[in-house]
């Protein structure tokens, strides 16, 4: 199906009341903004959430007679109800109650249509979501009925879904024949309805998940630093512009603001409580090495005499100095005193490479001689670390690789090497073929590039295990309701 073409018929799809939750809310509303509070990892209403029931994500078998996997069976007495039944239930009604907190019919409702707008939204703009909940609807057996399929094609072709054109002109002009068109509509369809019960089968279990965090939150002392966040967010143009969108109370868009920012941050201790060990990072090294390679390269030492030709703030050129400590000076004056000012510098580079070059310690030399600040603060003897041997898009850095070709381990390059930054005295420490990276060098990057996954698994584990011991109890009414 094409991005192109199938983005101009989701709004018919959108206002489909058979897939819509019934009864549930004013169509007018559904347009309006909400706050979300929901887990900061994924704004995919359908997707597998980070702090979903753990035990359920980690199955990969095709249900029998289920649409979805029940995300409230470690729950006794608790179970998702039809939506059709739900919205004839008061709003008022307590769901059940999350270590005292309570969860209404009024806030699962309000849930269900923001989730149910992201969900519009994100078919409106990513074909490759359309295509994933295709696959899930034959996954989980989810079709479209014949009375489905007419009201889809029904809405479809009036004009205000189709630009303010004819179904006949539509179709002339965007070059598809009436089957194509009949295709994109049931496919968005069904995309739309295997989201929806998606949503409605995760919701009531993600409230739990979240209520569970927020408890959490208040209780290592969260909610006064949300507050102040709060309170900065309401200062700003972007929280008017919200209020005036939102169907929510500002009452409602506070508590959820806060909520927010508590989730973050209880996420993120939960995150910092689960370190990602050095066995770990092993395994992953040794399981991906063919990732962890390099060229040709050096490690590289330096010692700068400073002499910049270029402005590079906070650097400034040797003439911008130069005409800020003499404002008075002509031009011409200027530049014969910037050329003596390098030739000073550079006689200063010189003699720095002879003593070098004489076998004087460079560590020594560098960290008491070389304007780099990084040199002088850390007394690291200016080394730079490994640099690539290949041609870069900077004239600089190719100057330096060029002098380092020619050079072997242990050997300090001949000449002062001239940039916009000035005289360089180079030293080649080591040299390397091409090869692997060893754990040590990649063991930072590997980090980064597994921390979200383990950041995921953690708040996951403890949802699961808050989930064991944590008092949950299904309201009498809610109860009864489902035993009708």
């Amino acid at each position: 199906m094409a991005g192109a073409k199938s983005k101009v018929l989701v709004t018919s799809l959108l206002s489909l009341t058979c897939l819509a939750l019934a009864g549930c809310s004013n169509q007018g509303n559904h347009e309006k903004t909400k706050v979300s509070d929901k887990s900061p990892q994924t704004n995919d209403p359908t997707a597998a959430a980070t702090t979903g029931n753990a035990d359920s994500q980690q199955k990969d078998q095709k249900p029998q007679d289920k649409s979805t996997v029940d995300e409230l069976a470690d729950i006794p007495g608790l179970r998702n109800l039809e939506l059709k039944t739900l919205a004839k239930t008061p709003d008022a009604m307590i769901i059940c109650y999350v270590e005292q907190a309570p969860i209404t019919v009024d806030a699962f409702k309000r849930e269900y249509r923001s989730a149910i707008v992201s969900l519009q939204a994100m078919l409106g703009i990513d074909p490759n979501r359309v295509r994933e909940l295709l696959i899930k609807a034959h996954d989980l057996n989810i079709t479209l009925s014949d009375i489905e399929k007419g009201k889809l094609l029904a809405t479809a072709k009036l004009p205000r879904s189709l630009e303010g054109r004819t179904y006949e002109q539509f179709l002339k002009e965007k070059k598809l024949t009436p089957a194509q068109f009949e295709e994109q509509v049931f496919q968005l369809g069904l995309a739309f309805k295997a989201g929806a019960k998606i949503i409605e089968a995760q919701l009531l279990s993600e409230m739990i998940n979240r209520q569970l965090l927020i408890n959490e939150a208040k209780r290592a002392g969260f909610y006064k630093s949300a507050f102040n966040q709060y309170l900065e967010t309401k200062r700003t143009k972007q929280y008017k512009e919200l209020i005036e969108k939102t169907d929510q109370t500002p009452e409602q868009v506070r508590e959820e603001l806060i909520n927010q920012s508590m989730l973050e941050m209880v996420m993120d201790r939960i995150a910092k409580q689960a370190p990602i060990s050095d066995d770990v990072l092993l395994k992953q090294y040794d399981a991906n090495k063919k990732l962890f390679t390099h060229g040709p390269r050096a490690e590289l030492a330096q010692i700068i005499v400073a002499a910049p030709t270029v402005d590079n703030p906070p650097m400034e050129s040797v003439r911008t100095q130069l005409r800020r400590e003499n404002p008075k000076m002509s031009d011409q004056e200027l530049i014969d005193l910037e050329k003596v000012t390098r030739q000073q510098q550079q006689l200063q580079a010189n003699e720095l490479l002879k003593r070098a070059l004489n076998n004087e310690d460079f560590k020594t030399l560098a960290d008491n001689n070389s304007d780099d600040p990084q040199t002088r603060a850390q007394k690291n003897g200016g080394v730079i670390g490994y640099v690539d041997l290949v041609t870069t898009a900077s004239p600089d850095l190719n100057k330096i690789i060029e002098a380092a070709k020619k050079l072997k381990s242990g050997q300090v390059a001949p000449n002062v090497i001239e940039t916009s930054m000035g005289y360089h005295v180079l030293k080649v420490l080591k040299k390397e073929d091409a090869g692997t990276l060893p754990f040590a060098e990649v063991k930072g990057e590997l980090k980064n590039l597994i921390a979200n996954n383990n950041k995921q698994m953690a708040q996951i584990a403890w949802i699961k295990n808050k989930r064991r011991t944590a008092d949950i109890k299904v309201s009498k009414e809610y109860e009864a309701l489902g035993n009708r």
